[in-house]
């Protein structure tokens, strides 16, 4: 903890023109590096047929974004954790599970 005050209190404080000079040359340089090449699936359909039954199927959004003025919320799975939501949810619900399945979950998770 003191050696993040030292490093806080020894650091500089740039001007609003270096900053933004700063930002400049990171952003040439960037440029500079070109587009990532695509991601490399090694993942071939032969080795997934035999798990799925439709190798085709792709995941279609069915709410129409921005059409009608509606601006429908997606619901990420990072957005939520068991910790914050699950838990609380399940004891409201039925109390002796959530207890349960919280007593299950950690016993299962890599420490």
């Amino acid at each position: 903890m003191e050696r993040m005050k030292k490093l806080s209190q020894l650091s500089q404080e740039f001007s609003p023109e270096e900053k933004i000079k700063r930002f400049i040359r990171v952003e040439s340089q960037s440029a500079e590096l070109g587009a990532a090449p695509p991601p490399v699936t090694s993942c071939t359909s032969s080795e997934v047929e035999h798990v799925i039954e439709d190798v085709g199927y792709t995941y279609i959004d069915f709410a129409r974004r921005d059409s009608d003025g509606l601006n429908i919320p997606t619901f990420r799975v990072q957005d939520y954790s068991w910790d914050d939501h699950g838990y609380s949810l399940m004891n409201r619900l039925y109390n002796d599970v959530g207890n349960l399945l919280d007593e299950l979950a950690f016993s299962c998770a890599p420490c």
